[in-house]
Formats: structure tokens, C-alpha cells, sequence
């Protein structure tokens, strides 16, 4: 699971940071991945609508992962709300702490609250795994952006 997501949210990362053009056209991708070509083309909206429709017609989906990157693409469209929503929605009784705390540290970025981001920007970057040192470098570089537009602060350009 932990590798699956971390997955996932590493080919977002660097599709975003590097703008990855090398990908298959539309027609070419797997049904359940088309929503990441749309997110590579800013298209967020659209990638979110993909994920929502492909959340509710394939009850084998992990929830959590789709609820997260469906915030995640409101959010890089400046729908801090619906971004927010979302994204705690993937936050579960059984998230690992250091999970809990890069989605809380997000959300408090969405949410404006600088305090908040900085706590868990703490508490990840002084207790986590391997696994989360991406996450750790997220969090990070939403605060040293802390007031820009979430797209621009998770990728650093401007």
C-alpha cells in the first residue's frame, strides 16, 4: 500500500515539477490513467471529474489514494474548498502518523495557516521514513512558499 501510494504521488510530483511531455497520447493510456495525462496538461478540473467518475464505477479502487489526488488536482485549480475536503477525506482511523501529519500540513497551507504547516513540516521532517522524504520536502517547500498559489508552492515555479 505504502508503496503503491508513494508511487503515485511521486509520478504527480515530477509530472508537475518537470512538465513530462514524453507521455503516450490520450487514446493510448490505460482507461484509469487518463487522468493523469489531463493533470500533466492543467487541466485539473477535468482530472478530478476523471477520478471522481473512476471512484464510483470501480469499487476496487483504494478510496484514500483517489480522495487525496482528487484534492490535490482542486487544489493545484485554486479550489482550496473542495481541495480541502477532499483531501481529509483521505486521512482514515487506520493513516499512519507520519501520513496524517503531511496531509494536515497541507491542508493547513490550504487553509492559510502558516503555524499549523510549520508544526507538521516539523514533525515529519524530525520522525519519518524513508518512505516520506518526499513528503517531508513538500511540506517544506510549501512553507518556504507560503502565501503563493498552491501550484506554484508544491512545484516552486513561478
Amino acid at each position: 500500500m505504502k508503496k503503491i501510494c508513494s508511487s503515485i504521488f511521486s509520478l504527480v510530483f515530477v509530472m508537475l515539477i518537470y512538465g513530462n511531455t514524453s507521455f503516450p497520447s490520450y487514446a493510448e493510456i490505460p482507461f484509469q490513467e487518463k487522468w493523469k495525462t489531463l493533470a500533466q496538461n492543467k487541466q485539473y478540473l477535468e482530472a478530478a471529474s476523471e477520478l471522481l467518475y473512476l471512484m464510483h464505477s470501480d469499487d476496487t479502487r483504494k478510496k484514500t489514494v483517489d480522495f487525496w489526488n482528487i484534492g490535490q488536482m482542486y487544489a493545484m485549480a485554486n479550489q482550496y474548498d473542495k481541495a480541502i475536503f477532499y483531501m481529509k477525506k483521505s486521512i482514515t482511523d487506520y493513516s499512519d502518523k507520519q501520513w496524517t501529519w503531511y496531509c494536515k500540513g497541507t491542508i493547513a497551507f490550504l487553509e492559510n495557516d502558516k503555524q499549523k504547516l510549520a508544526l507538521y513540516a516539523t514533525d515529519l521532517s524530525e520522525d519519518h521514513d524513508d518512505y516520506y522524504a518526499p513528503n517531508v520536502e513538500i511540506l517544506n517547500m510549501l512553507l518556504k512558499n507560503f502565501g503563493k498559489p498552491y501550484e506554484q508552492a508544491y512545484t516552486g515555479k513561478y
